[in-house]
């Protein structure tokens, strides 16, 4: 999710800086787990507005998985919502694109 030119990080447990994101349930549509994603991890209501890019994790990460995992980006509109930390995140913030 972008905010002018800044993007949506979350502060995950393990240390690391991520997009929210996570594992499609099987009954849900793509777009709406980035919705329901981005909620559990950032504390933000979203709409999915578009799907913006997709990686095929076989050819694009080193090593490949032995799964046919594809990540699915989507850009997403802020409805609302403020951060909360959770199980899987510590905080969230906006940042630029080259930082």
């Amino acid at each position: 999710m972008f905010e002018g030119d800044r993007i949506l990080l979350v502060h995950e447990k393990n240390g690391t800086w991520a997009l929210p994101g996570g594992w499609c349930d099987v009954d849900r549509a793509v777009g709406e787990n980035a919705v329901k994603e981005t909620l559990e991890e950032a504390g933000l209501t979203v709409t999915a507005e578009r799907l913006i890019a997709v990686q095929d994790c076989r050819r694009h990460n080193d090593p490949a998985s032995a799964y046919g995992i594809a990540k699915v980006f989507f850009l997403c509109r802020r409805v609302g919502g403020d951060f909360a930390p959770n199980l899987e995140t510590t905080e969230s913030g906006y940042f630029a694109l080259d930082e």
